[in-house]
């Protein structure tokens, strides 16, 4: 759907989202989590005009995303990280050559603070397996060193000669 020269006044965002994903989103490193992204993005942005993405509108976003009103309930962060695919959308399709959005008609919003990383306790069983583990690793340490192998190849020990002296 690429119209040249359309602008931010004629453009919704699906517009925009379709040729951006087409030609950039389906080559990337993980076009299923951008794909995820957008089916929360579009209820909400999908129908809109470009040049009606404020920053009133990304707050009322982000109050709906982060209370359950919007999909299921999430943390600032999962709300961050779609609004961060729809800045990416949007600076895309202004850079030059393709004449979707002129720059000074991108969208400008704040992005949500990240959220504090979680901390959590390990649960028994984690701490067993990891003991474990730890056991196993030894032992192939101990084994590897007895036995001449160096390194994290294996490679044949050197041949030695034993000494009758």
């Amino acid at each position: 759907m690429e119209r040249e020269g359309a602008g931010a006044s004629t453009l919704t965002v699906t517009d925009l989202w379709k040729v951006y994903f087409e030609k950039h989103g389906a080559g990337t490193g993980n076009p299923t989590s951008l794909a995820n992204a957008w089916k929360n993005l579009s209820a909400f942005f999908g129908g809109r005009l470009v040049a009606e993405v404020t920053p009133a509108l990304v707050d009322e976003y982000v109050a709906r995303r982060t209370s359950g009103r919007l999909g299921r309930k999430v943390k600032g962060s999962s709300v961050r990280y779609e609004l961060s695919v729809l800045r990416a959308c949007f600076n895309w399709c202004a850079n030059s050559g393709r004449g979707l959005l002129a720059p000074a008609e991108v969208p400008r919003f704040d992005l949500p603070k990240a959220s504090p990383p979680r901390d959590r306790w390990l649960t028994t069983d984690e701490i067993r397996r990891l003991f474990d583990a730890a056991a196993k690793m030894r032992k192939a340490a101990v084994f590897r060193v007895s036995s001449g192998f160096c390194g994290w190849r294996w490679r044949r020990a050197p041949a030695r000669t034993p000494s009758l002296a």
